[in-house]
């Protein structure tokens, strides 16, 4: 479902410019799709109410203030003075009015008690201020530009660059982060006057001021006594996971529901209401874990599953698509979600996403070994480990190819000023032990600008929610100690136990261990996944492969068409890029790319987003062919 654009400080035009902005949300609104609400210098746009879970996203009330919304809202949480309250389902259908009424009551202290996954842009007409509101997460992206005469924000990139000049200035730094950290960090874009709206944060813009609020913080250090019981963990879990899923389904009949082989979208299938209608899809290429897995737990549950084997031919099919998608600043190789999306039936209205907010990319045994044996004094090592992918050494060390040293020589100067930001935003009494260093890090950096893009790539074809970053889930699992926090190991397993112990004993694919295995079982499990890759470093034949649901690599060796596309765009138009990589480089990392170093692959992915992003962002480029 598109999201929202809109444009304060404009004379006489804003209605129009905000209804051309809002035209190129998704994958496209036509005239007749579009609701603008504005005056004379603000207006906002988003899709008018669709057949299917209709929601009023923009709304003026009689004083001139707009209001726009994309997301979702469920309620308001409890604080000192009011209690919980649960939007009804009529007012869950016009967010923005009753949002706004609740604004004029008690002013922004209502932006943190909003449940929900959302970004907001509420123009105050009386006080000629403009607040943009992100949730907790900032699961729902909002992009904002300030220029000297007037704000213009939206969900997506593309509906900026109608209004600002037509050729934006690269940010080189973003771009930086994005090659050899795999994400831009911060607030970055690939353009340097576009902004990302940072998450649990309220900005308010007056005149040529802008003031930033932070409304809430990750906190691992509670006053309250930290959670050291499993059982008493799997229950903390249990009652908010349930809150969060009823939540999420309390307004619709059908859920579809993408079913992996691992944990969370299975702990969703088994908390999915059991009145609802809930349909599911597995996807993985030939031989995959998860094709066995997704439709036993089906089975087992009694729900109807799709399950698709993926092919070269469709890996190459959904490249362009999700970095016209995802503005170019998440690779392909993360964004497998695209085939389901593009293939959800007409019936389909809402998708719950079984992304985890605490999914931790390190493994217990290694965080444990590091610390005893000291091996983490570099805090390079602590961001890395967060990152999807890096190519880039702890010490600093870069890939031999394909960089032309010039490139190298300013890319050490910006990662050093990414490096240096990141680490100065951890609180300090999170820097006390690893385990609080390394979950701060992930969960106010990886987390969210990784997971956003998935919901990204789902809105452009259906609605989509993730009860797992419901902020109740979220304060429960903080309370849990260290260990404890790896709660897809084990906490999960017992809550999974405890609800539907056949389902338990499936096992999780990441581990080929039943779900509910114990933890000293997880733990030898993890420490022999550690022994092999000390090992891999010595022979790398001796390295353990991933587990993963899709083989990308085999598509690459096997599949001559794929390997010619990836090919010609990697050697190909170097258009703007002539000073980052020599030729000879290119040619030698795919040389050994097809050799069967995999290694090299989440590089080459990157330089291939980075050139079909400027295609369509920079030189006007044919927008892809979507099936829906």
């Amino acid at each position: 479902m598109p999201g929202l654009t809109g444009i304060v400080g404009v004379s006489n035009s804003a209605s129009k410019t905000a209804r051309e902005m809002a035209s190129s949300l998704g994958l496209g609104l036509p005239e007749e799709k579009i609701s603008v609400a504005g005056s004379q210098h603000a207006a906002m746009a988003a899709e008018a109410f669709p057949v299917k879970n209709p929601r009023q996203n923009v709304f003026i009330s009689p004083d001139g203030s707009i209001i726009g919304i994309n997301g979702e809202i469920y309620g308001l949480s409890a604080d000192d003075n009011c209690p919980a309250e649960t939007f009804s389902l009529n007012d869950r259908a016009h967010p923005a009015c009753l949002t706004y009424e609740l604004y004029r009551r008690n002013g922004l202290s209502v932006i943190p008690r909003l449940r929900g996954a959302f970004s907001i842009a509420l123009w105050d007409y009386p006080s000629k201020t403009l607040h943009l509101a992100s949730d907790r997460y900032g699961m729902r992206p909002m992009y904002y530009s300030y220029q000297n005469d007037f704000v213009v924000f939206s969900s997506e990139v593309r509906p900026l660059l109608r209004v600002l000049p037509a050729h934006q200035q690269p940010d080189e730094q973003g771009i930086a982060d994005f090659l050899f950290l795999g994400m831009p960090t911060g607030a970055r874009t690939f353009f340097k006057k576009i902004h990302l709206m940072p998450a649990a944060t309220i900005l308010s813009m007056h005149n040529s001021r802008v003031t930033s609020t932070r409304y809430w913080e990750l906190n691992f250090h509670s006053s309250k006594t930290p959670c050291d019981s499993i059982e008493h963990a799997a229950e903390l879990f249990a009652e908010a996971f349930s809150e969060a899923v009823n939540d999420c389904t309390s307004d619709i009949d059908r859920i579809e529901l993408p079913l992996s082989g691992g944990l969370d979208s299975r702990c969703l299938a088994v908390a999915a209401p059991p009145r609802k209608n809930v349909v599911t899809y597995t996807i993985g290429s030939e031989g995959s874990v998860d094709l066995v897995l997704g439709p036993k737990i089906s089975r087992i549950l009694g729900l109807p599953n799709s399950a698709w084997t993926i092919t070269a031919a469709d890996f190459l099919d959904w490249i362009p698509k999700t970095i016209f998608l995802t503005d170019g600043m998440y690779s392909p190789l993360d964004s497998p979600i695209i085939y389901i999306a593009e293939r959800l039936t007409a019936g389909a209205s809402m998708v719950l996403d079984g992304t985890n907010s605490f999914d931790g990319s390190y493994m217990f045994p290694q965080v444990l070994l590091d610390s005893f044996l000291h091996l983490q004094k570099d805090p390079m090592k602590y961001f890395l480990k967060i990152c999807p992918a890096p190519v880039v050494g702890s010490d600093g060390s870069f890939p031999p190819v394909p960089f032309t040293g010039e490139y190298i020589k300013m890319a050490e100067g910006f990662l050093r000023a990414t490096f240096n930001e990141v680490l100065s935003t951890i609180p300090a009494d999170h820097k006390a032990t690893f385990f609080d260093t390394l979950d701060y890090l992930e969960q106010s950096n990886r987390v969210p600008r990784y997971n956003m893009m998935g919901t990204v790539i789902l809105r452009a074809f259906c609605e989509v929610r993730h009860p797992l970053f419901d902020h109740r889930v979220v304060d429960a699992v903080t309370t849990f100690t260290p260990l404890l926090r790896a709660k897809e190991k084990f906490v999960i397993g017992r809550y999974l136990r405890n609800v539907n112990l056949p389902l338990a004993r499936v096992i999780y694919e990441r581990t080929g261990l039943p779900a509910d295995s114990g933890m000293t079982r997880q733990v030898i499990r993890y420490a022999e996944t550690v022994f092999k890759r000390v090992l891999g470093r010595l022979s790398p034949s001796l390295k353990p492969g991933p587990k993963a649901a899709i083989d990308f690599m085999s598509f690459i060796l096997k599949d001559a068409k794929l390997q010619a596309y990836l090919r010609d765009m990697l050697l190909g138009d170097n258009r703007g890029f002539s000073g980052y990589f020599s030729t000879a480089g290119l040619e030698r990392l795919w040389a050994e790319l097809v050799k069967g170093r995999k290694y090299h692959l989440p590089l080459v992915m990157r330089i291939i987003t980075l050139k079909l992003w400027a295609h369509y962002f920079l030189h006007d480029g044919a927008w892809p062919d979507f099936k829906c």
